[in-house]
């Protein structure tokens, strides 16, 4: 396993890029963008105890490394200092 799914929620889906993304932590030695990867979505012991929140399990998948941000026009031409690490 390479990383954790770490977000909320945990994927969306963008109808611009007509994809799942997810925000994860990965290990730095995969952490190079277009690296597959396999990393562990969900939450474990099947979720939130939440009403709101359907029960699950937690489930490997494959996703693609990427830079962030996601979108190509924020990574373009939004200010660099905007996602500078603090």
């Amino acid at each position: 396993m390479a990383g954790l799914i770490h977000s909320r929620p945990c994927a969306v889906y963008t109808s611009n890029g007509r994809e799942w993304i997810s925000t994860a932590i990965v290990d730095a030695a995969v952490a190079e963008p277009g690296t597959e990867v396999t990393v562990l979505w969900g939450e474990p012991d099947g979720g939130a105890a939440k009403s709101s929140v359907e029960t699950h399990v937690q489930l490997p998948i494959r996703a693609i490394v990427v830079p962030s941000p996601h979108s190509d026009r924020a990574r373009e031409h939004y200010s660099p200092y905007a996602f500078a690490a603090a």
